[in-house]
């Protein structure tokens, strides 16, 4: 991957903020809002608790599957997957690596992490 990416989300817990009670809230509008906006990102990235996201909460999922339809590419770490014992719970995405990643990340014009 030699591309310059203009747009990646990099997502890294299961709610976005400290608070998790109204992190899950911020985080499904977020998603809700992100799969109608104009624009997509190239690419969201799950990784650590986030890789969560990819099988739980269908609001979500259902976002998820309006960004991946438009184009958008659903990283999940294999690591955290691994870790959390979750595969075959997945209900979206592509199980990647920490190289994949990287390369995601670097070669992204701009990066938003939350």
């Amino acid at each position: 991957m030699t591309n310059q990416i203009n747009l990646a989300i990099a997502l890294n817990g299961e709610y976005m903020g400290k608070d998790e009670s109204i992190g899950k809230v911020f985080l499904s509008n977020f998603l809700n809002s992100l799969s109608g906006a104009a624009t997509c990102p190239e690419y969201i990235i799950l990784y650590n608790s986030a890789v969560k996201i990819a099988c739980q909460n269908d609001f979500d999922i259902e976002n998820l599957k309006m960004l991946e339809a438009r184009g958008t590419k659903i990283l999940l770490c294999g690591t955290c997957v691994k870790h959390y014992d979750i595969e075959s719970q997945i209900k979206i995405g592509t199980i990647s690596n920490i190289h994949e990643i990287t390369q995601v990340m670097m070669n992204a014009k701009k990066l938003i992490s939350g």
